[in-house]
């Protein structure tokens, strides 16, 4: 599982609830789940900002299912 968000326009909601998700991981972390959770100071719920950070959601499944 990956999940990011930013301070920015909608992102800047998301905070509290992601921190609860992770959470909930963290407890989980015994089964072995591969999750990451990222945070991103100025970015905003867009596709500029999602393009910019593309590849690290792509790079970590990469490493994930070794």
């Amino acid at each position: 599982f990956y999940f990011d968000y930013g301070s920015a326009t909608l992102d800047s909601f998301y905070a509290p609830y992601q921190k609860q998700i992770d959470r909930l991981f963290k407890k989980e972390n015994n089964r072995n789940i591969a999750y990451l959770s990222r945070y991103f100071e100025g970015d905003a719920h867009d596709e500029k900002s999602w393009a910019l950070r593309f590849l690290i959601p792509c790079c970590w499944m990469m490493q994930a299912e070794e």
